[in-house]
């Protein structure tokens, strides 16, 4: 824990860490405030649209957007109930409505058929996304998707070891908002999840402890009881026949063998297992995660290019 205290003392605030270069707004889409953050938006880039996953935020793809951002035009959505972008306040949140908040931020934004990065929650909505609406991505990209039965989770939520851990989880996230730059880095320390091997690197630790002081705690305390509502009809993993965008799974150990089982019953999805990786695969394995959307994405482009006669 020394150690760690003292890697992050200099880790500097959120807005030091954002390229100058890069715009941030709102548009209103679907009914609600959408924020997002976006690398190239006159640059005429191809559009690569990144979607968080629970309990994160659009600017905890801090990394992945610089290394992409050279290629494409990077757009990162902060989803509802997270970051800046609009509270709950009492309306639902599943995966059908997340799915309409990101078409219709897309139209808003006027990207054209973007290239679509999900990490967990946001891999499932980009999947259910990419089954509705089978003409608006270019290619999908799933890393470590939320694929699980979450039937079981009312059961987790009625527990009292749970509600005790909620309760202690929320006024936590309460004072952590309260709190200036350096003591919210140090009280984060504690909620880092289970599994972390050592201290983040300032550009996923900072954004990711910002994500958690912006959470609507309406969200929040929706507890293990959220998941048995998101909504997802069928389950993701029998949404592949319906993508006929490319569609790539990144798979870190979690969803490993699901998604084996996917792309072996379904031959033109692609199926790259990330070595060495837990549900984080963009924190634990970047460059290897790098290197398999780079490729996956030049070919859909060189293809796509063949296909026009270029």
């Amino acid at each position: 824990m020394d150690n760690q205290l003292a890697a992050i003392r200099g880790y500097r605030p959120i807005e030091a860490l954002v390229p100058p270069d890069w715009t941030e707004g709102d548009v209103s889409a679907n009914g609600i405030r959408q924020h997002y953050y976006r690398t190239g938006a006159e640059s005429g880039k191809p559009p690569l649209l990144l979607l968080h996953g629970i309990l994160a935020g659009g600017l905890t793809w801090l990394r992945v957007a610089k290394a992409l951002a050279a290629d494409y035009d990077v757009v990162m959505l902060d989803a509802r109930g997270h970051g800046r972008s609009a509270r709950l306040d009492g309306a639902d949140f599943s995966y059908p409505v997340l799915v309409e908040d990101v078409v219709a931020a897309i139209y808003a934004l006027g990207l054209e058929r973007p290239a679509i990065l999900g990490h967990s929650l946001g891999g499932a909505t980009a999947a259910l996304l990419a089954a509705r609406y089978p003409d608006l991505p270019r290619a999908v990209i799933l890393e470590d998707a939320a694929w699980g039965d979450t039937s079981h989770m009312p059961r987790i939520g009625e527990a009292e070891g749970y509600r005790a851990w909620l309760a202690t989880y929320v006024e936590y996230l309460e004072r952590l908002r309260t709190l200036p730059h350096a003591e919210r880095l140090v009280s984060a320390l504690a909620q880092l999840p289970p599994g972390t091997a050592g201290v983040w690197p300032e550009e996923e630790y900072v954004p990711w402890v910002e994500a958690q002081a912006q959470l609507d705690l309406e969200l929040v305390r929706g507890g293990a009881t959220l998941w048995s509502t998101m909504g997802l009809e069928p389950p993701l993993a029998a949404l592949a026949p319906a993508i006929i965008c490319p569609l790539l799974l990144l798979s870190g150990a979690p969803t490993r063998a699901i998604s084996e089982g996917i792309a072996a019953e379904h031959p033109s999805v692609r199926h790259i297992p990330i070595e060495d990786a837990g549900h984080f695969v963009h924190l634990d394995q970047l460059g290897r995660l790098l290197a398999a959307v780079r490729a996956f994405l030049e070919e859909q482009e060189e293809e796509g290019s063949h296909g026009n006669g270029a």
